[in-house]
This record gives C-alpha cells, structure tokens and sequence, in this order.
C-alpha cells in the first residue's frame, strides 16, 4: 500500500500548488445578505437578488465541481439551490449575527456528502460554540437534504472566526480560536471523520467587551499561514487587531504570531492575495485618512508584503474614494477569478448605518501598491444594502481519494445451518474489486455461502482497481439444536396442569406471552411454546382437554313443615347417582335426613353431601281492624312464647302498644319458619271550633255554632243544642260526645271593643320607590282600593288609596293621597373636536315633574364635578373615548343618572418660537430668521413692514432702520397653529441722539444731559464738554453715561457748551467723531 501512497502524496503535494493558479467553481455562486447572489460563471462579480438570506453577516456557500450552485447557510438554516429550506435543514445551532458563522467542507470519502460547520455569536453567550452536521446531496431527489447527523457538539465558547486548510494529504482542517484567552482549536476532516482537537495557543489574548467583538479569519491559499483580524466595534474609540500566524498543516499547531502594524481602527476584515505573498487588511475607519471630509470617518485597506515573514515592511494604505457616507469597509473575500472584494457600510452607526450596493475590487491583488487597482464598483443592477460579509468558503482538495477498507461481520447459526460471508467495503475508488475467500474462491462477488458443521473462522483480501488491498477476518459461531417437547395431547380431570418445555437455560415464549420455562393450564385448548438457545429455535404444540366437575349441594338446609326443597347437582349431560338410586339431576326433598349425589363425566367423577332438617310454623293473628278516640292506645300481641319477632318498626318484643292510626305487622319466626299478621288501626275525634274572640262594638244577639250536626252537646250553662245565642259579654264553652265516646272542646270570649284605622299624611314619593300602607289593627277583614284584602298594600303609582277594616262587629275606614315624583337625567353629548387645549362645555338638560333639581355629579374620566354645566379640558387625544356619566337629585332626595360616552379628538398644538442672528441687526444688514416652533409644518411670517414669508427659516432686509413687530404664526397638519410675536430694534451702523438743551433745576425734569449712542465698540470711547473758552469741564469713558450740569462742584453757568464723542464702530472698528452743541437754561 505504501506505493499508493507516496504516488498519491505527489499528485496531491503538486496540486496543491496549483489549487489557487486556477478557478475553484465550488466558490461560483455567493448567496449572502439581503438576498443577493454573485454569480462568477462569467468570470467577473456579477450580482442578482433571489437568495433567501436576509441575515447582514455570516453566510457560506458550496458549488459543484461545474461550478453549479447545490445549497448556502446562515448558521441557522441550509437552503438548495431552488431557494428553499432543505429537508431537516432549519434549527441548526450557529447564529446568522456571527461575523463569520460557518464554512462547509466536503467529505473526501463520500462525493455527495458535505459538513456543515456552525459557530454561536457573542449575542447568545457563544453558548453553542463549534458544532457540525451532514449534508447528503443524493436526497430530496439530488436537492439534498440534512442528515440525522445534525448538530454535533465539538467545541464550546469559540469566538466569531472560523476557516480551514488543507493537510499533506488533502485532508481538511477546521480552525477555529477561543472567545477568550489565545488558545487555538483545529480539527481534522478525512476519511475517517471529524477528529480532534489540535490545541495550541498564540498571539493575542481576546478579553471580551461590552460591544461586539468581530472580525474575520483567513488561511493563505497553500494553506501555511493563517490571518485574522479582531475588532471591538466602537468607531472612535474603537479597538481593533490584525495577527498574522504559522500553520503546520501535518500536525494542526498555530504558532509564530507577527502582530501587524495599522493605519486603521476596528480592523475587519482580511484576505491573501492567489499567490500568498501579499495580505489585505480592511479598517471601519481611519484618523489619519485626510483625504475626505470628516477626516475621520472613511473605512481603509492595508496591504501588507508578506513574501518574508521574518521582515513584514509597514503596509501600504489604499485609501477608498471619498463618497459622502460610503465610508466603512466591511470583510474581503478573494473570489474564484483572484479578484479580492470588499463591501461598504455607510453611516457611523455599529450595526445600523446604511449599506451600500457598491463595493470595491482589487483587480491584481498580487502587486504591491497602487498597481493592485483598488476600484470603486457601482453596478446598476444592485437595488438593495450589500451590507457586511461575503460567504466564507474552505478549499477543495483536488483528491478525493480515500484507501480501500474491507470489513466482515462475525454472526451466529444453528447447527445444519449455512449463511452468506458479506464483505462492505469504503474507499471511492469506482473500479473493479475482487475477493479471495479462505476457501479458494476468486470472484468480483463480495458474497460467499458457507454451511459449517462447528464454529469456524473464514479470511477475506479485496483488492480494488489500483492493486489496493485489505484483509478481514470473520468467525461464523455454530449452536447445537434445541428440541421442544411437551408430550401428548392431554386430558385434565383436575386442573391446574404443568406444561414444561424443556431445554434449560433457553429462552422461552409462550402463546399467552409468558417467558417461563413451565406454564400451568386450568382450560380447555390449544398451547404452544418457542424455545430459543443462542438463536437456535425450535417450537411445539400440544391440545389440553379440561373436564373440571363442580358438584354443590349448598349448605346444610332447614326446611318448615310441609314445605319442599330441590337439590340440583349440576353438570348438565353428566351422569349422576343419589342416595335413594335415583339418576336424575335434581332431586325433590320433603323430609329431614342426609343427601348425596355422584356424577360422572367420561372418565372424572365427582360428589357432595347435604344435610336437611325439619321444623314446626308459628301461627299469629293480632285480632280484627279497630278504631280508637284520639289519645287512646291498644296493646297487640304476637302470642308464639319462644319465638322471635319483628315488628313494622323493627321491634322484637311479643306485644305492641299502638295509640295512632296505621297498619301494624308482625313476624314470628322458629328458626327459618315464620308466620306474619297484620291489623289496621283508625282513630275517631270531635272537631270543635267556636272561632276567634268576637269584639262587639254595638249591642247584639250573637249566636255561637258548635257544628257536628246529630252528636250530644253540653254548654256551659246547662244547654244541649247544637248552638246558644248570647246578648251579654263572657267566656263561654261547649263540651261535644260522638256515639262511640270521643270528645271535643272548645270555648270563645265575646268582649266590647273599639275599632280606629289610620294611613298617614298625604306622601310624595321618588319614581320606582316602593310605599307600604299599612292598616295598623289586626281585623277580620280588609278591603283596599284595588280589591285586595291583605292587612298591607304595596304602591308606587301616584293617585288616592283608600282602606275599609271590618273586625267582629266593628268596622272603620281612611284614605290616602300618593305623588310620585319623576326626575330624568340628561345631557347632550358635546361636539370634542379641535385643536389643544380643548374646552368642551357639558350643558344639563335634566326634566322632572314637578319641584327642583337641586344636585348635579358628573364623574369623568379624570375626577368629579359638582356644576350643573361644568367644563372639561382636553390635550393632545386623538381618536380617544370616555365614558360621562351625570347623576341629578331633587329636593326630596329622588335621583336618576345617565351614562354617555365622548369621542375626543383633541389634536396636538403647534408651538411657535423664533430667534433671529444677529441679535441686534444693523440698517441693511440680512436677518436670518430661526423657527424654533415645534409640531409644526408650515409657517406664516410678517416681518412688520408689510413683508410675509411663508418659509420655514426665513431671511430678511430692512430698509429702514425702527422697531418691527415681527410675527410667526406655526400651523401644524391637523391645521391647529399658534402665534408669536416680537419686537425687533434695526439700527443704523452707528445711531447717536444728542439733545441741544436741558435745564438742571431740580425739578425732576430735563434733569441731565441724556444722550443714546448705539452700534460702537466699548473701547476707545470718548465723551467731552467744552465751555465757549475751549475748556473741558467734563469728560466720560462709560458710553450713554449722563451729564449733571455741574463742573468743580458747582453748577456750570447758563450757556452754549459744546461736547464732542469718540468712537470705533462695532461692525468694523472705524474710528467715528461727532460734535455738536448744548444749552443749560434753568
């Protein structure tokens, strides 16, 4: 084998050096953000929108060897070619916010097979750091789809950089470095799998911060070295690192680590040029690019000479044309042409600034200077943000060969048994392979058929097309037989049975699904058992036959005299045998004695035994049905002494008292004989109801009824009719006798009385209210104005009531008059439409009828109101409802309310504010006018002399100079406006007033000399008096400071005096000289 391999190693080692000198269509197609794709079938970037990632950075795409697009990822989904998620393709576990969020490798071994490998991002803690899963493109109907393979763990808290690189062998290694510290992790791709890590640590040590830490890593084309850069995004004060490394591809270290000097800040991204020799940096922005304005907002890119790593010349700053907020660059991206592209990111805002659809290239990356021609490209086909990275792609080794493995699985068979040896192979070697056996068979056929008769071991050498071979080894174990025997086809007569199966140390499985060796039978059917040793099985069946003979008799039985019993022995069909030779099933049983029974069925036999005794039945008679008087009782008796009893209401003595109507029962009993009876009972009385006391109000003849025509009576006084007419007062009583002797008894009192009603004053009541009138007399009768005859009448209606009460013999009556007042509140929902502040008036108009409405409560949204038409405030509440609810009382105390709901469209005012520069303008000089209004969209300016504007900042020229009410009036879009105005002082380049006379007489007017001067400098200012003489008498430097009219203490004489001013203009500092005269008259 070795032959193979140092020829393969050769071919591999030579297109090696060749890989970059030529283009690799598995990087054809890039599908990145916002949807775009670069197609480089062309052999020039050209891009279209179609792709389905919308994430702005991390992104990786993978072409077939023609350079057909087969499927991309974001970290978080793969997508085929057509667009669409592939099958199982979605809830990977990288992050589409990484900087660089996977990079595919495809398997050496298995063409249709490609892995995925996702990184996490510092947003999520890079909690799910390096994972992989397998793509297989023979699926989905060669679409492709996502293996079970999916989301392998291999390396937790990785930092936003991931790449890969070639081993000797064209094996492929995935690199990726920690979130923090300088540890470096590679794991290597081939034959065999994913394997690894390689640890090693170098270079920069990453500390986390508090913003995005980003960037970008890179291996050189021949796969020896690797750069990065790191960026913790932050513009101005952004901090940023650019490391380029040795990569030992035999053994996976990164070591050597050059830090690289920069013109830059927050380093992004990196690329290296096809031939390896010269790396490009790309800065977000650089403070020493002066070319543009600002100077320190325009992304950079440094190429650096890497041809000796040992020397590494400062690099060579190529600065990107100055277009107004085109400024940051993003990552770089060597393309299959060996073009090196970059994109742009306007704006000074991480992560939101506007992206651009230009980019930049660098047509010949591999010379140094301006010769590498750095081009602002501005493709018209580009509608959309290119936004931050390109996809990130590993190299495609140019063999994809792996050695010839042959492999034999060892299996088990049963004594007598033959089997197929079946040889798997790996290795993609499409060729011929042919397969020597132990046993002399040469064929191109991986299958043999052997039939041991003991265990034996077989040898197998496959050789494929290349003269490549393998040997493996399989032993072919051989059981002894299993025998199951459960005998023969049984009958039972008492069950349970034992079935046991044999074989120890088997394995069992039974029809009913027992596992035992041994199974009990108790019925009747068909069992059947699989035994299994080591895989040997055998299995058999046996037909259990159950006759199972149940005889019972019962219990030993107690039969009464004269009654029979019939004994069943069961068992239909069988035959049977009793005591008395009888043959029947049943048999009929009058007399005490013992019992028994055989039955027989085919060969079982079975029997049982019953014991019978006789006893004697009670006799019970509780007499005829009777009638009692109330309060009488009668004694009944079950007779039967030594018996037991149950009465109806489960009493067990002998007699029974009973003394209320009803049945009565009783049963006696001897053991299981008993007897029963029973005897109705009814109770006779004498009703006697005189009625209530009889209240008389006049003399009369009154005549008290005892009912209960044809019996006897007694009153009394000695009377015996059924009734006694009375004319005086007095308790009088009567005693009642039926003809079996029940009596009754009742007496009456008949008094003298007075009878008054009274239903109150005339009332007035709140609608709904509910008033009891009330007769206050307990009476006989009541008769109300609506007929009813209740003592109490219930009324809400208005109207008169009147009430007549009858008791005994006496009778009154009164009325009543009843107001129902009726108050109704109400109120008209307001028109709540207008510009803030938004008064809105609630005006009452509440009814009743009759009397005053003398409360008033509206409860809004915001508090409560006492007014009758109370007023509310509404600011800035558009499209808003409230509920109004009023509540109105009357004078009595009656109330009704109203809820209402308001639309409040109360639009937001416009504020005005207005400033002008300069503050104090001149004569001619242009005023520009600044609106500080707020919520506002157009404006109306008058500028006091007779000049409108209607532009948001206005400027202005006045021709004369004066005090001008400038007015600004803002109106916002709901046309709600607000006005302001303000007084505005133009003045002539210098203005001097200068009076000609005064008179300091102290009379407190025209005490002083007052003059006004106004556009001159503080400095070198001048103010003088002379006399008619030419001497000075007075003098100030402080401008528009008074003069008193004295001179050396005293008062200056009445005069002509004359004063001169010195100045320097404000605008310009000419000097300026004024002289004129002044008078003093007192």
């Amino acid at each position: 084998m070795s032959h193979f391999t140092k020829f393969t190693s050769f071919v591999f080692l030579f297109l090696l050096i060749m890989t970059d000198s030529i283009a690799q269509n598995e990087w054809n197609n890039w599908v990145f953000s916002n949807n775009h794709i670069a197609d480089f079938s062309t052999g020039s970037f050209f891009t279209s929108s179609g792709g389905s990632i919308t994430s702005v950075r991390g992104n990786a795409s993978i072409s077939d060897a023609s350079g057909n697009l087969l499927f991309y990822t974001n970290g978080e989904t793969i997508w085929n070619s057509q667009h669409a998620v592939m099958p199982n393709g979605s809830g990977l576990n990288g992050c589409d916010q990484s900087s660089q969020s996977s990079i595919i490798v495809k398997r050496r071994d298995l063409p249709n097979k490609y892995l995925v490998f996702t990184i996490d991002c510092r947003e999520n803690g890079y909690a799910n750091g390096l994972q992989y899963s397998e793509v297989d493109m023979s699926l989905n109907g060669g679409l492709g789809g996502v293996t079970n393979i999916k989301n392998v763990p291999l390396q937790t808290q990785v930092a936003e950089l991931i790449t890969a690189a070639l081993d000797p062998s064209g094996n492929t290694w995935v690199i990726v470095h920690s979130s923090t510290g300088n540890t470096w992790y590679a794991y290597l791709v081939d034959c065999n799998g994913v394997s690894g890590p390689i640890t090693s640590n170098a270079g920069w040590n990453f500390t986390p911060a508090s913003n995005n830490e980003e960037g970008q890593l890179k291996s050189s084309p021949s796969g020896n070295l690797i750069a990065y850069t790191y960026a913790i995004l932050g513009f101005s004060t952004g901090q940023g690192i650019a490391e380029l490394l040795d990569f030992n591809q035999s053994t996976g270290i990164v070591s050597n680590a050059i830090f690289l000097p920069t013109f830059g800040v927050d380093s992004y991204g990196c690329e290296f040029s096809s031939n390896g020799q010269v790396l490009y940096v790309s800065y977000f922005f650089s403070p020493t690019y002066t070319s543009c304005s600002p100077s320190s907002g325009h992304g950079i890119i440094d190429q650096y000479d890497i041809s000796n790593t040992a020397t590494i010349p400062p690099p060579i700053s190529l600065e990107l044309t100055c277009t107004p907020n085109q400024d940051n660059v993003g990552q770089l991206q060597r393309g299959p042409n060996g073009q090196i592209y970059s994109n742009l990111i306007g704006g000074m805002t991480y992560l939101f600034g506007t992206a651009f659809g230009n980019y930049y290239s660098i047509e010949f990356p591999n010379v140094l200077g301006a010769g590498c021609n750095l081009t602002d490209q501005n493709p018209t086909n580009v509608t959309s943000p290119i936004m931050w990275g390109y996809p990130n792609f590993a190299p495609v080794s140019p063999v994809l060969y792996c050695g010839l493995q042959v492999s034999l699985e060892n299996d088990t068979i049963c004594e007598g048994e033959c089997i197929d040896l079946v040889a798997s192979t790996t290795g993609n070697n499409t060729g011929l392979v042919t397969y020597q056996w132990s046993n002399g068979i040469i064929d191109t056929d991986s299958i043999a058929n052997v039939c041991p008769i003991s265990t034996t071991t077989y040898e197998v050498v496959a050789t494929d097309s290349l003269g490549e071979t393998d040997t493996a080894n399989v032993t072919i174990t051989v059981l002894s037989s299993v025998i199951a025997d459960l005998g023969n086809d049984t009958i039972i007569c008492s069950p349970p049975y034992v079935l046991n199966a044999g074989n120890p140390g088997s394995t069992y499985q039974w029809n009913d699904g027992s596992t035992g060796q041994s199974l009990l039978v108790d019925t009747t059917g068909t069992y059947w058992v699989v035994v299994n040793n080591g895989g040997c099985t055998d299995s058999v069946g046996v037909n259990i036959t159950v006759i199972d003979i149940l005889v019972n008799l019962g219990q030993d039985t107690i039969l009464c005299d004269s009654v029979n019993i019939q004994l069943d022995a069961g068992n239909a069909g069988a035959n049977y045998l009793w005591n008395d030779s009888s043959t029947g099933q049943t048999l009929n049983v009058t007399v005490a004695g013992t019992y028994w029974v055989a039955v027989t069925y085919g060969s079982c036999t079975n029997s049982d035994t019953v014991e019978v005794n006789v006893l004697p039945v009670p006799s019970v008679n509780l007499g005829n049905d009777t009638v009692l008087c109330i309060g009488d009782f009668i004694t009944l008796d079950a007779q039967n002494t030594g018996a037991s009893y149950v009465w109806q209401d489960s009493s067990v003595n002998q007699t029974f008292t009973a003394s209320s109507a009803g049945t009565f029962w009783v049963e006696a009993s001897v053991g299981n004989c008993s007897d029963v009876d029973s005897v109705s009972i009814i109770l006779d009385s004498v009703v006697v109801d005189l009625g209530p006391a009889i209240i008389t109000c006049i003399p009369d003849t009154i005549e008290l009824n005892a009912d209960n025509f044809g019996l006897t009576y007694l009153w009394n006084n000695g009377s015996t009719n059924q009734t006694l007419n009375v004319v005086t007062v007095g308790n009088y009583n009567v005693l009642v006798t039926n003809s079996i002797g029940c009596q009754g008894v009742d007496s009456v009192q008949v008094v003298l009385g007075t009878l008054s009603i009274d239903l109150g004053n005339d009332t007035v009541i709140c609608e709904g209210q509910n008033l009891v009138l009330n007769a206050g007399v307990n009476g006989s009768s009541y008769l109300w104005s609506d007929n009813s005859t209740n003592q109490t009448l219930s009324v809400n209606q208005s109207g008169t009531y009147w009430l007549e009460v009858e008791s005994g013999l006496c009778s009154d009556a009164d009325s009543i008059e009843i107001l129902v007042q009726q108050i109704e509140a109400l109120f008209d929902i307001p028109d709540a439409v207008g510009c803030s502040p938004l008064i809105v008036e609630f005006v009452d108009q509440s009814t009743i009828n009759f009397g005053q409405i003398t409360g008033w409560q509206w409860n809004f949204n915001n508090g409560t109101s006492y007014l009758q038409n109370p007023e509310q405030i509404y600011q800035n509440e558009v499209n808003t409802s409230y509920n109004v609810q009023l509540i109105v009382t009357s004078s009595i105390g009656c109330t009704d309310d109203t809820l209402q709901t308001i639309f409040v469209n109360a639009y937001p005012s416009a504020s005005a504010g207005l400033n002008n520069r300069p503050s104090e303008p001149l004569l001619g000089e242009p005023i520009n006018f600044e609106n500080l209004s707020t919520n506002s969209s157009s404006w109306e300016w008058s500028f006091g002399d007779g000049t409108i504007s209607n532009e948001e900042n206005p400027s202005h020229v006045y021709e004369e100079a004066g005090t001008y009410a400038v007015t600004l009036i803002a109106i916002n879009a709901d046309g709600c406006n607000d006005t302001i105005t303000y007084q505005l002082i133009v003045s002539s380049e210098i203005v001097l007033f200068a009076p000609n006379a005064f008179t300091p007489d102290g009379d407190k007017f025209n005490n002083m000399w007052q003059y006004y001067i106004s556009g001159i400098s503080n400095e070198n200012f001048s103010a003088q008096i002379f006399n008619r003489w030419g001497e000075l008498i007075w003098e100030s430097n402080i401008p528009n400071e008074p003069w008193d009219g004295f001179y050396k203490s005293g008062a200056a004489q009445d005069n002509v005096y004359t004063w001169k001013i010195e100045c320097e203009s404000e605008k310009n500092a000419e000097h300026k000289t004024f002289i004129g005269h002044l008078s003093i008259v007192r």
